[in-house]
């Protein structure tokens, strides 16, 4: 998945939704309803019925959220890649990244937000605590620890360490 204008953004970071708008609106005025139904069912005194209205109530909540948290993902994953284009360095360290990004926790929505798959060409870098950007025309080797079998993402030309165990990669001459 990459995108034409900014390598750091996804597909599904500019991929437009156009059934959104309606699902929200019809999710919204189902929820309104059965709210109003709940609370007259309550008054009556039919608790039977509450409870299943309070969980058709979740049903029409949920694509709300869903898509409430698509948009806000997808607005933070685009301020994040403006922010990093510009940069020329490939490694920003941690303690930067605030300053860099101009967000409270950023690790932590960095983090998010590369494993729902709004963010890519970056990996978060435990051992030297940096966030390694990986511009399109470079490219990174992925290999497997013999130490303790964690996959690792390594940009090639550079010492390969695991970054969960240290331990050194070692090349195999294949014969």
């Amino acid at each position: 998945m990459t995108n034409n204008h900014n390598p750091y953004i996804t597909e599904k970071v500019v991929m437009k939704r156009k059934r959104n708008t309606a699902i929200v609106i019809i999710c919204g005025f189902l929820a309104i309803s059965t709210i109003l139904a709940t609370h007259s069912s309550y008054l009556e005194g039919e608790y039977d019925t509450v409870i299943i209205e309070l969980i058709l109530l979740a049903l029409f909540v949920l694509p709300i959220i869903r898509i409430s948290l698509h948009k806000y993902y997808s607005i933070c994953a685009k301020r994040i890649a403006e922010d990093l284009l510009p940069l020329t360095d490939d490694r920003i360290p941690f303690h930067k990244l605030g300053e860099t990004l101009s967000l409270k926790n950023p690790l932590l929505k960095l983090k998010r937000l590369i494993g729902k798959g709004y963010l890519q060409n970056m990996h978060i870098d435990q051992k030297t605590t940096s966030l390694l950007l990986n511009k399109p025309n470079e490219s990174y080797i992925d290999w497997v620890c013999d130490g303790c079998g964690a996959k690792n993402l390594i940009k090639k030309g550079v010492k390969m360490y695991c970054n969960y165990c240290g331990q050194p990669h070692v090349e195999r001459i294949q014969k």
